[in-house]
């Protein structure tokens, strides 16, 4: 153990609970940050050595950059891209807080676990089973996809109560402001499905422990019936049968993006913001429909040309009373109507 013989006496844990694309859930945030004395985040599989190369990224950063503004952006662009993760790491530098990962594990686990991580990120089985008419294999593949994210998401809790133990002392090591503390609040910064106070509750302790969770709720949609999925099964320990129309409804989503490219719709190069609209559409589109849809249209795909599939999908869909926005400017007022 990192140990270090300070007079820590309790450490309080955070876990905020959030949804890790949000920049509005950090603004909210910054508040708690500000009173933490070490912050956590997400880092899926992070090894033992990758943990301490972040950390000391994090401990040059936090000394270099002090908090001029030319500091902390030159610091954003050194440590991850995206909305997100800057408005994270502003906010992280701007407070000058040590960063020390719960989530650190040994080189054979995370080897272990990559594989399932891999298959799950692996969009293409699914979706050529499925345009090829293999609607059942298709959809045995999402729901692999779901138990491998159920065993992944609990080992990585395990993992992270397991190293809540000794995280403090890592913390003091390296930052001997610490050792003089009595008491540290530990920020774990952590997507909603996670529980990782649960195992940090079962480890024996040097010191007293308390566990606060702060839930923040989604600010915008979720256009992802996998997502659906995963969540049911993960949180909420759903069964196969439980998912049966999530998972045609994430199957026929897919289609309908597949049929949005026979439409004048898309610009040549579209930005994010374009594809973020249809895929609000195509979840929408789908919502009233369920596995027997997503199995009737997979079987009418069966041993059809691939020229010939764009037009067999956005036939099915006109059968069955969708209609397609033709322009973006439609796509729009058809989002904002359906979350009205």
């Amino acid at each position: 153990m990192d140990e270090f013989p300070g007079k820590l006496r309790k450490v309080t844990y955070v876990i905020a609970k959030h949804c890790h694309t949000s920049t509005s859930h950090i603004k909210q945030l910054e508040g708690v940050i500000s009173d933490s004395h070490i912050v956590s985040f997400e880092n899926a599989l992070a090894s033992e050595e990758e943990a301490r190369d972040i950390e000391a990224n994090f401990q040059e950063l936090v000394t270099a950059t002090g908090n001029s503004r030319r500091g902390v952006s030159a610091g954003l662009k050194r440590s991850g891209n995206g909305n997100y993760h800057n408005r994270r790491t502003n906010a992280i530098l701007r407070y000058k807080k040590p960063v020390i990962l719960l989530e650190r594990m040994e080189q054979q686990k995370k080897e272990e676990l990559e594989s399932l991580f891999e298959f799950c990120d692996d969009y293409d089985q699914e979706r050529l089973k499925y345009l090829g008419g293999q609607c059942s294999e298709a959809m045995d593949i999402l729901w692999t996809k779901a138990e491998n994210m159920k065993t992944l998401t609990a080992e990585r809790d395990i993992n992270m109560g397991e190293n809540a133990v000794r995280c403090p002392y890592i913390a003091m090591n390296l930052y001997p402001e610490l050792r003089e503390k009595e008491e540290l609040t530990y920020l774990v910064l952590i997507g909603a499905a996670h529980t990782p106070e649960v195992e940090i509750q079962k480890n024996e302790w040097d010191f007293q422990i308390e566990c606060q969770v702060l839930e923040l709720e989604e600010d915008s949609p979720s256009y992802s019936y996998l997502g659906e999925v995963y969540s049911a099964v993960v949180m909420e320990g759903a069964s196969k049968s439980d998912c049966q129309d999530d998972m045609g409804r994430n199957l026929l989503h897919f289609a309908v993006q597949v049929a949005h490219t026979k439409l004048p719709l898309m610009p040549s190069k579209p930005s994010e913001n374009d594809k973020d609209l249809l895929e609000a559409v195509g979840f929408y589109l789908v919502e009233n429909m369920g596995a027997g849809n997503a199995n009737e249209l997979s079987g009418r795909l069966a041993g059809r040309q691939t020229s010939e599939k764009r037009g067999i999908i956005l036939d099915y869909f006109i059968e069955n009373g969708v209609t397609f926005p033709e322009t973006l400017n439609q796509c729009r007022k058809y989002v904002r109507n359906r979350e009205r």
